[in-house]
């Protein structure tokens, strides 16, 4: 077995470096809920009352409570999928994202779910932002310093630039002034007394740039490649320079609060300087965070570090000679496989162990437990108060779940085990050592192996229906074990041409499972397969599918049967014709689909890369299945077709009686036409657009009900 944990571990390393796709594409599939098990890397962070802002790279801005330092809690998140945000502003109910090109604006409002408002393109990179009253301040790199009014934040405007033929790296606005620290030519002071006609009023200009810029009282700091430098500003537009200090190593960021500079640099962490005498600035103290420090804010007696793979480290520093570590936020559980029982998701996160998300509001699925597997966590099943858990070339664990918060492990069975499926008390395992092992949990606390049975090959994937099991046997193809006799298990039939299964799932007389077939250690073909199981000795071919990726789990649910898809991301094929399998939706998810499993309510779960993900599909052709609603539901599902010819539906559902606006807009967000704007009643509802007389391109469909506000990319083609 241990060219499995070789070739795991590869898989891991790549879909953890690899944790987003470049675009958000989907058809007939929505996201209802999503919680983050893993970040790519702290990068910046900002802390309002309360709650810390970190921008996370691929996985987007997360959420932090730290009410209590000594115990941060992840609560919320955002991620725009094709994006990788760096810099965070937060001012009011409203957060202010850079992210390459974009400035984008979210409602903080509910912190556990921010939602995107409005946008807007700078079309060069942006590199942080700075907000003051109803103007936001763009460091916009060789674009210089761009101006928006954001007095409508749903519609941030273009209001002023001022380019010097520099670089912006940084802004922070004090009063009439905004401060720039630009990398090319030093520190700008620009006047905004007006807006919309921003004037430099001084440049110090400095060899190699400044980097980074902060404002406390009547002195602004910046830094450069090894120092940092203080001017007095009580004349903004006459700065005069006070002291500079050697800091030997090169910051990545830095704050002022009070008398004292709190900066950060890679490779060695936290550094505290005095600056009571602001001539002659000493260094107090020194904190060297576990990872590469890259983002720092102070509230209170914390400082708050966004230290990249290491995550958020909160440190005290009410001693500023002696800063220690007092918390941590770091979530690094790639989940790889998913199982859902009740109100929770039980996650098998690779090489951490088991995470435990409560669903009984998939709007805001939360992490609740965990627990702590010493090795390769791989695949979980849930069954009754128990769960699964089986750790690469280690064993099963059996774990109770009574209480979901304090999971404790009862049972534990050695074997170099793939897969489980859990089947009244009995389970059924796969292992390269001994093919299909039945092991009687009659009393979960000490399960037996009751007997072993070999295939002609190397099991992976298993699946249970009535008295079958149906293995996916490397380079054997499909095999069908009898356990209608727990005791004595006899493969009865087998179904092996042309195909390699991997995952597997079995439900009414059908066999569903995903292959890749390879040339010369090339894969030329993945998909999928339905197999009749009428007659279990005599498995027939039915029909199949060939699919974008590599799949990794596959489910079924009545006339779908759903896949994870890895790179190609949730895929929901029709098969209410077996003979013609047809995909009838898509969804490519942020991270890489591993893990897919669907609830008896069409909840769809899916363990990624670095989240579960939960997703709601509507069929194309219209017919909305009232048991997948969500209770206190409302919000667009996706157009389709999408791109379209000539018309497209659109489709939202709403809670109650509401007044409802409907809108289409261009991408710099100007109303292209209203749809509807009026009263409707509780449900779902459709809507055609018809695009004979616009120009094929990129639209934005905007809906707005009450104070909250969906929008959707739609993409005409003529």
């Amino acid at each position: 077995m241990h060219y499995l944990h070789s070739f795991f571990t590869t898989l891991f390393i790549t879909f953890i470096i690899h944790s987003t796709l470049t675009a958000q594409e989907s058809e007939n599939i929505e996201v209802v809920g999503r919680v983050y098990t893993a970040w790519s890397g702290a990068d910046y962070v900002e802390v309002v009352d309360n709650l810390a802002y970190i921008a996370t790279g691929w996985s987007g801005i997360q959420i932090v409570d730290v009410t209590s330092p000594e115990n941060p809690i992840n609560m919320g998140h955002w991620c725009r999928y094709e994006g990788y945000p760096t810099s965070i502003t937060i001012s009011s109910d409203y957060a202010y994202v850079v992210d390459h090109g974009f400035l984008y604006i979210l409602s903080i409002s509910d912190p556990e779910i921010p939602e995107e408002i409005g946008y807007y393109n700078t079309n060069w990179t942006a590199n942080n932002v700075a907000v003051s009253g109803n103007y936001c301040y763009v460091a916009n790199g060789q674009a210089g310093l761009r101006i928006l009014s954001i007095a409508d934040p749903e519609n941030p405007v273009e209001v002023g630039l001022f380019d010097n033929e520099g670089s912006a790296a940084d802004v922070v606005v004090s009063g009439d002034y905004a401060y720039v620290a630009d990398e090319r030519l030093g520190l700008s002071v620009i006047s905004i007394s007006n807006p919309e006609n921003p004037v430099e009023v001084h440049l110090f200009e400095v060899i190699g740039g400044a980097n980074n810029v902060a404002v406390s009282g009547d002195y602004v700091f910046y830094t450069t490649s090894g120092s940092i430098y203080v001017f007095s500003i009580a004349d903004p537009e006459n700065p005069v320079g006070v002291s500079a200090y050697n800091i030997h190593r090169l910051p990545e960021s830095f704050c002022v609060v009070g008398d004292y500079v709190y900066i950060v640099s890679d490779g060695s962490g936290l550094h505290i300087i005095s600056y009571v005498d602001p001539e002659n600035p000493v260094e107090l103290g020194n904190y060297d965070t576990p990872g590469r420090a890259r983002g720092i804010t102070v509230s209170e007696n914390y400082a708050y570090v966004a230290d990249w793979a290491s995550g958020l480290r909160v440190i005290n520093i009410t001693d500023k000679e002696n800063p220690d570590e007092v918390g941590f936020c770091n979530p690094k559980s790639g989940p790889f496989s998913v199982s859902v029982n009740g109100e929770y998701a039980y996650l098998a996160a690779w090489g951490e162990g088991m995470p435990i998300i409560s669903v009984g509001d998939p709007r805001r699925p939360q992490e609740v437990g965990f627990f702590d597997a010493s090795e390769v966590s791989y695949r979980v099943r849930a069954h009754e108060n128990y769960t699964y858990l089986i750790d690469l070339e280690i064993g099963l664990h059996v774990i109770s779940v009574m209480e979901p918060e304090n999971p404790r492990e009862v049972g534990f069975i050695e074997g170099n085990f793939v897969d489980a499926r859990i089947n009244g008390e009995y389970a059924y395992l796969t292992s390269g050592e001994n093919g299909l092992s039945v092991i009687s949990l009659s009393d979960p606390e000490n399960p037996i192996i009751v007997r072993n049975c070999n295939t002609q090959g190397l099991p992976f994937r298993i699946s249970v229906s009535g008295d079958y099991a149906y293995i996916s046997d490397a380079g054997y193809g499909l095999r069908v074990i009898s356990i209608a006799d727990n005791g004595n298990p006899a493969e009865v039939g087998y179904y092996n041409q042309d195909c390699d299964p991997m995952a597997i799932v079995a439900s009414n007389d059908r066999v569903y499972f995903t292959e890749s077939i390879e040339v010369d250690e090339e894969i030329v073909y993945n998909g999928m397969q339905v197999i009749s199981v009428a007659d279990p000795e005599q498995p027939q071919a039915l029909g199949r599918l060939g699919l974008p990726e590599q799949a990794w789990d596959i489910d079924v649910l009545g006339d779908n049967v759903y896949i994870a898809d890895r790179d190609g991301g949730l895929r929901v094929i029709s098969v209410a014709d077996p003979e013609n399998p047809v995909e009838v939706g898509y969804y490519v998810t942020p991270g890489e689909a591993f893990g897919v499993t669907v609830s008896e309510d069409g909840l769809i779960y899916v363990a990624e890369s670095s989240n579960l993900g939960i997703y709601r599909f509507t069929d194309p052709a219209g017919v909305y299945d009232p048991e997948v609603s969500i209770p206190g539901y409302f919000g667009l599902f996706s157009a389709y077709p999408n791109p379209f010819n000539s018309t497209t539906t659109i489709t939202y559902e709403l809670p109650q009686f509401l007044n409802v606006s409907l809108q289409l807009h261009d991408p710099l967000g100007q109303v292209v036409m209203t749809l509807l704007d009026g009263n409707q009643k509780s449900g779902i509802h459709r809507l055609l657009l018809t695009g004979n007389d616009l120009p094929s391109g990129l639209y934005l469909v905007r809906l707005v009900v009450t104070d909250q506000v969906f929008t959707q990319k739609i993409i005409l083609i003529k």
